[in-house]
């Protein structure tokens, strides 16, 4: 039989040895756990310290290019010819004007701006937009897309009445000037503002001079084109 003393050391050694084991375990644990993450930290700072990007950086660096800006343009013109210039970020690549969703040019930006002149314009509205390029081929997202509208007519204006040459009256000192544009148009008559309805129709009331009344209509397209009809009264009180 063993003797009171053995037992106890058996014990003891038991002991030792589950305490063993068990710090074995925690090591392992800890070093899963916090081991790979160090040695991520310690490699990105070896990057750091020889001016290297991380892949995750040269990877957003492939995804992201910043999409160029397009200078103003106007909304209508009477001109068939229009000019676009902007500025994008970057040194190299090109940039693609796109007219009417189709590629019509590609350039080369100088200075970090660019500029393209006489672009021939469809009759009615158009679109510009431009989007840069990379030397590897890798495309933006497109700049804000411009509407143009190349009027080529000049505005259409018909006076109903009065008619030139009619003569007035005693009660017919304010009379009523209608006629007919195009709904986009802006329409004065003798300089004050008229409305125009949904039809291009106007009716604008005129209060009348004793003798002769020189009446001027004008219609103003988006275009800034005008047309302009004079209609002459007489009116005797």
């Amino acid at each position: 039989m063993k003797s009171r003393t053995s037992r106890r050391i058996e014990k003891q050694s038991k002991k030792q040895f589950y305490i063993f084991l068990i710090g074995i375990v925690v090591i392992l644990f800890l070093t899963l756990r916090f081991g790979i993450l160090i040695l991520d930290g310690l490699g990105s700072l070896s990057i750091k310290l020889k001016g290297e990007k991380t892949p995750a950086q040269q990877i957003q660096k492939n995804i992201f290019l910043e999409s160029p800006t397009l200078n103003s343009i106007v909304n209508a013109t009477s001109s068939s010819l229009v000019n676009v210039s902007g500025k994008t970020k970057y040194d190299k690549g090109s940039i693609e004007v796109f007219l009417n969703n189709e590629l019509h040019q590609e350039l080369t930006p100088e200075e970090k701006k660019f500029e393209l002149k006489n672009i021939v314009l469809l009759e009615g509205q158009n679109s510009i937009k431009v989007r840069y390029k990379d030397i590897d081929n890798k495309a933006s997202d497109f700049s804000q897309e411009y509407l143009i509208t190349y009027i080529k007519s000049e505005p259409k204006l018909e006076i109903n009445s009065p008619e030139d040459g009619s003569s007035f009256s005693k009660g017919d000192q304010e009379i009523n000037i209608q006629g007919k544009t195009e709904p986009d148009n802006k329409l004065t008559v003798n300089g004050f503002w008229s409305i125009i309805d949904g039809e291009g129709e106007f009716s604008h009331y005129l209060r009348l001079n004793e003798g002769e009344n020189s009446i001027k209509i004008e219609a103003t397209n988006p275009a800034g084109a005008k047309t302009t009809k004079i209609v002459n009264v007489t009116y005797s009180p």
